[in-house]
């Protein structure tokens, strides 16, 4: 099965002063070898999300950057804000390349077995990624350009949103856009020993003092009345708010909530109006 990312960004970042710039804008540690990846973001001062990426080494001073989702406008304009005397060049890549993630690895991708391990096939790169129960892969490549690998039957965005929900796999949009990083959960793509980037302070500010305030959890509820931005209730007491929510089937959702950081709150003891949300 393969899931094509309708508006997908992806950008080029060059130049020699490339990874410095990176560096001192993404969360995590980029200085890494050509043909390796991780996941990193884009945060403002205040630690909200700007942007989450896939960052791909491709060339000795040049990067991909690949965001599954969000406002191509907005999240180039926030990679680039702090360019000034920089030597580096922004390339939008969006409307010429394309993004898929198949569920299925090929046999000959089977020793990818590590998540953001990557690989260059032909003119596509190729990148183990979770985003369903199962680890699968993420392609990146021009549009003009065939691949056996996409070759498979396709699903819809809705059903792309109930398997990562269902893993519990948050993404840029709908979760994470304009949320503190932390919410997320998303430590591999947080360095603490690279040096300084946008958003540093407050990241560093709340791990240190051990939490994020609040924190995505998955959940899933029988229900059809379930909407975004719906209170979350801890008996009478609101702690939260639904973020997103998928239906299943007429009386079946998944999704996630944003609520207090508690470990002593479960969500099958949380409900949404009067119905009670359940675990995955």
């Amino acid at each position: 099965m393969l899931y094509k990312f309708p508006n997908p960004t992806i950008l080029e970042v060059s130049g020699p002063h490339a990874t410095r710039y990176l560096t001192a804008r993404l969360t995590n540690d980029i200085r890494f070898n050509v043909g390796q990846s991780r996941l990193a973001a884009i945060l403002t001062p205040q630690g909200k999300t700007e942007g989450i990426f896939l960052v791909i080494k491709n060339g000795a001073d040049s990067y991909l950057l690949v965001s599954d989702s969000g406002d191509n406008a907005e999240v180039v304009s926030a990679l680039k804000r702090y360019i000034v005397a920089d030597r580096v060049e922004v390339k939008d890549l969006s409307t010429t390349h394309e993004a898929f993630h198949s569920y299925e690895r090929p046999s000959q991708l089977s020793d990818l077995v590590n998540p953001y391990e990557c690989r260059l096939v032909g003119d596509a790169w190729v990148i183990a990624r979770r985003r369903s129960n199962f680890l699968g892969i993420d392609i990146v490549k021009p549009k003009n350009k065939d691949l056996d690998l996409c070759n498979q039957e396709s699903i819809s965005e809705l059903d792309y949103n109930i398997k990562r929900a269902e893993a519990g796999i948050v993404s840029f949009l709908p979760e994470m856009k304009d949320r503190l990083f932390l919410e997320a959960g998303l430590m591999e793509a947080i360095s603490s020993t690279k040096g300084c980037y946008t958003g540093q302070e407050v990241v560093e500010k709340i791990l240190s003092h051990g939490r994020s305030p609040k924190l995505l959890r998955a959940f899933r509820c029988n229900s059809n009345s379930i909407v975004s931005g719906a209170k979350v209730l801890r008996g009478e007491s609101p702690i939260g708010e639904v973020v997103s929510v998928f239906y299943k089937e007429q009386d079946s959702a998944v999704g996630f909530v944003s609520i207090r950081n508690d470990d002593s709150i479960a969500i099958g003891d949380l409900k949404v109006n009067s119905t009670p949300l359940l675990d995955l």
